[in-house]
């Protein structure tokens, strides 16, 4: 080979105290707007849940102008800014990232009598924070149905590109190695282990493999890089968000594939994450890069680990 395989540089364990920078994800933290419908015939209804993140507003668009002085956040004093009524819209904004076990209550009274509760807490895993939600009390409302398509036709857009996505991996050569490195089975793929280093990452430890051709003579143009994650937690399973490969100059993101043995790692249990890239994702002669992998956990302060490879 012209250049050597991805060796490991340096490896950082990511606690949650540590990465102040880190705590808002991309994607899942961009505020999005939808829609819920309340029935005023119906006082037994589940109480319907707002996703809220720090220092991001959420605006309650209700049916009708609300009355502010009946109109109140339950608990949150200290956690939020106050709340921001105006005609009918109610803005909630916290002064930070709620954590996975925490929730509040807000409870929104319309001027005809109509009292509304509802949950704040933060986005789960794939979940995304509400920018503004639609609340409507008629479901067959003109505004509340064309709404309704509207969310409906642009989740169908999103699972068509999320399934010709799979279609795509399932047929590409560097998803499939990496399927079997998170198995353990690297003596069915053209890599074997070239060493490991082992991390501390509070509730987890964390161990980053790399890999070199099985063949030494074999040019085979491609890097390979696997975590094992051993999840410490007596009670909370481990939840893999995602993993990244960027720039370590420009931040800008690389293409690369990736596999997981299983996206929940229970109390006691060990996972791991394989990723497979291309060299040329590295560049070439005097304009090569280093590269930053990231491995996230599903949570608000959610970046595990952090890798630079040359």
């Amino acid at each position: 080979m012209t250049r050597p395989l991805a060796t490991l540089v340096l490896a950082i364990a990511a606690s949650a105290n540590a990465q102040p920078e880190c705590l808002h994800r991309w994607k899942a933290w961009e505020p999005q707007r939808t829609g819920l419908f309340f029935s005023k015939d119906q006082p037994d209804q589940p109480v319907q849940t707002v996703h809220v993140a720090g220092e991001v507003a959420t605006n309650l668009m209700l049916p009708s102008e609300v009355d502010p002085s009946q109109t109140k956040l339950v608990g949150g004093d200290g956690r939020f800014e106050p709340l921001m009524i105006s005609g009918r819209s109610v803005v909630i904004v916290p002064l930070r990232d709620l954590a996975f076990d925490e929730s509040f209550s807000v409870l929104v009274k319309l001027k005809d009598g109509t009292a509304m509760p509802f949950s704040l807490r933060a986005p789960r895993h794939h979940e995304s924070t509400d920018g503004q939600v639609d609340v409507y009390l008629n479901q067959e409302d003109t505004l509340a149905v064309r709404r309704a398509l509207q969310l409906a036709r642009l989740r169908v857009e999103e699972l068509v590109a999320e399934n010709e996505r799979h279609v795509q991996e399932e047929l590409s050569v560097d998803h499939a190695l990496a399927a079997l490195l998170a198995r353990d089975k690297s003596e069915l793929t053209p890599f074997t282990m070239a060493g490991y280093k082992l991390l501390q990452g509070g509730d987890v430890e964390l161990k980053v493999f790399t890999f070199r051709p099985r063949n030494r003579k074999a040019n085979l143009g491609k890097a390979a890089v696997a975590f094992s994650v051993k999840n410490k937690d007596p009670k909370k399973p481990w939840e893999l968000e995602e993993v990244r490969l960027m720039s370590a100059t420009t931040g800008d993101m690389k293409a690369f594939a990736s596999r997981a043995s299983s996206p929940s790692i229970g109390p006691g249990e060990t996972g791991m994450v394989a990723v497979v890239m291309n060299l040329d994702v590295f560049g070439s002669g005097v304009e090569s890069d280093h590269l930053i992998l990231e491995l996230w956990r599903a949570g608000p302060v959610a970046r595990q680990a952090s890798v630079e490879l040359v």
